[in-house]
């Protein structure tokens, strides 16, 4: 009996870990410091939880956090829709608890059309530009961006879909609107 109550446990455990946060309040310089971390453990964008492992290693917790923003560098504006003439989206990521720089994958997507770009979580308190990617005005509509364990990792099992660190949807306005 004792058993199945600590499995329970263990699950909602496990949900608790994995909610994703939001926060749309834009990064302002006040929240920066000079080196470009956050001050007071402020993680801004959403949050996912995912767990990383290295060969020998004991299962390591990571929180992935981002900001989905019109702006490459400087104070950053959490944004879930964009205007059809915005360029470029950037994808800024923070991943607390990683011990060393890991490979990953960003797959952007929209409607049928997928791209993915190989890239790199690094070990830091900072945000740090993930990836970016150009839009045009004629591919307004509903996006998805995902941060994916990249198949050549350890942790990763062969022919097995790559596991979600982060996922994060987003709108690019119809031009006409």
């Amino acid at each position: 009996m004792r058993a199945p109550a600590l499995h329970i446990l263990g699950l909602c455990l496990g949900a608790v870990i994995t909610l994703p946060a939001c926060v749309d309040a834009p990064i302002t310089a006040d929240q920066m410091q000079a080196d470009g971390t956050l001050r007071g453990g402020y993680a801004g964008g959403m949050q996912h939880a995912a767990l990383s492992a290295e060969p020998g290693q004991v299962a390591q917790a990571v929180r992935v956090s981002a900001v989905l923003a019109s702006q490459s560098e400087g104070p950053l504006e959490d944004r879930a829709e964009f205007d059809a003439d915005v360029g470029t989206v950037f994808l800024h990521v923070r991943a607390d608890g990683l011990l060393s720089s890991r490979r990953v994958v960003y797959r952007w997507r929209h409607d049928a059309f997928v791209v993915e770009v190989p890239g790199t979580l690094v070990a830091s308190d900072a945000m740090a530009l993930g990836t970016s990617f150009d839009i045009a005005p004629e591919q307004s509509g509903h996006w998805e961006v995902d941060v994916l364990v990249d198949s050549g990792d350890p942790a990763q099992p062969p022919g097995v879909e790559p596991r979600v660190l982060f996922h994060r949807e987003f709108i690019v306005n119809d031009p006409a609107l």
